[in-house]
């Protein structure tokens, strides 16, 4: 997870605007903390301005945007209007603009409504907000960083909502570094901060390889939402930093909570058993997955569920696994191992069968030691002259100075001795 997770959808997603039509038509002024008398007075709208204004917000209020238009165009194209009224105009040009997705009108629009510096502090404050959330949506990220820089400095409470556009933004233009803090103080100021805030902070501190602090938000991202990402990802963070005993705890709760389904998913599963040394989970998995076809019934499979059984001194248990693969296989290597599990339990018969399919499939990657255990099996069964010859074949084929090729002669040597007395 090298990227925010709104990179996997459009960064340029149209963001939910909440723009609040506020006109103040009579108490505008009464409402504008921090002004003096003398701006408070231009504050008015005239009687007549303000029954059109009405039959505006009337028609937005019924959804009407058109007739809203309609209203609205003529009034923009008034002289007489005043600042105030011009802003207004402007703003709610903006606002229909932007409920027919018109973004590039409607930021016009808004700007225009900026530039009269008529509005109340508050209602200035939140219109700059709505262009800044525009330029975001329009990817306009610089003009974005812009917007807000001002509007922070004209608010006491920054929003959480805002400091997430800020942290966008940063990303979207590559400070890497600095969309961090701002998510970080967005998730903090948040009641219930969103998916999307997490996966973006989890996504930055991948990109600065800052693993550890990812941790704690990649945990509420599984609290939010237990998807089978967010549990793989932590995992597989959790490994990174050398915490494996938490990594495949991590992989083991995923996969209890049915959420490891895939082929691939369930043999890494059972090899992270097998290497914290629990191959009896892993050969209980495995045996699971293979029955219920989770996973492919191969030879590598079969082989795995094999290891598994033997490295948990399981050994009848492995046998069936041993032979599934045996006979996948193109060659005679896998029977050799059943012959030795066999030989190791004393049960000679067995191995000379198993051995002796061994070196009839062929392609050994050493015939010599097969010739010798075989050689080894026939004795115990007092099947003197079948265990000689494959002694003389393991001497022929060992090379000089090679265990096999030692134990072959000693063998011969006990056969001579025994033909001897």
């Amino acid at each position: 997870m090298s990227r925010p997770a709104d990179r996997d959808r459009p960064i340029r997603r149209v963001l939910a605007l909440c723009l609040v039509l506020t006109l103040g038509l009579s108490g505008a002024a009464a409402n504008s903390a921090g002004r003096d008398e003398k701006r408070r007075k231009q504050y008015t709208v005239g009687e007549s301005m303000a029954k059109k204004l009405n039959a505006v917000v009337e028609s937005m209020g019924a959804e009407d945007y058109d007739q809203a238009r309609e209203l609205l165009e003529p009034l923009s194209r008034r002289t007489r209007n005043n600042p105030y009224e011009r802003a207004l105009v402007y703003q709610m040009l903006g606002f229909v603009a932007s409920s027919s997705d018109a973004y590039d009108e409607a930021l016009g629009y808004f700007e225009k409504s900026l530039l009269e510096d008529a509005l109340p502090d508050v209602a200035q404050a939140g219109l700059r907000f709505n262009v800044a959330q525009l330029y975001v949506a329009t990817g306009e990220y610089t003009k974005a960083l812009a917007a807000l820089e001002q509007w922070f400095e004209e608010v006491e409470k920054p929003t959480a909502n805002a400091y997430y556009l800020l942290a966008v933004s940063h990303y979207e233009l590559q400070h890497i570094e600095a969309a961090i803090p701002p998510i970080r103080k967005a998730i903090e100021l948040a009641r219930a901060p969103s998916e999307s805030w997490y996966q973006l902070l989890v996504g930055l501190y991948f990109e600065t390889k800052a693993y550890a602090d990812a941790v704690d938000p990649l945990e509420q991202l599984i609290m939010l939402n237990p998807k089978k990402s967010y549990w793989t990802q932590l995992s597989a963070l959790y490994s990174n930093l050398g915490n494996e005993v938490r990594s495949v705890a991590v992989y083991q709760l995923a996969y209890e909570a049915g959420l490891l389904e895939l082929d691939r998913e369930l043999r890494q599963l059972a090899q992270l058993y097998l290497y914290h040394e629990m191959p009896y989970l892993s050969a209980k998995l495995l045996e699971k997955a293979i029955a219920a076809k989770q996973v492919a019934g191969d030879e590598e499979a079969w082989e795995l569920l094999a290891n598994s059984w033997l490295l948990a001194r399981e050994s009848e248990l492995a046998l069936p696994a041993l032979e599934q693969a045996a006979k996948l296989s193109e060659v005679g290597d896998t029977y050799a191992r059943i012959g030795q599990v066999y030989l190791q339990d004393e049960s000679w018969t067995d191995a000379s069968a198993a051995l002796s399919k061994a070196l009839a499939k062929g392609g050994l990657e050493d015939e010599a030691s097969v010739n010798l255990l075989l050689g080894i099996s026939l004795y115990h069964q007092q099947k003197l002259t079948a265990a000689r010859k494959h002694f003389t074949s393991a001497k022929a084929d060992a090379k000089e100075g090679k265990t096999t090729r030692r134990s072959a002669v000693q063998w011969l040597a006990v056969l001579a001795r025994e033909a001897d007395s």
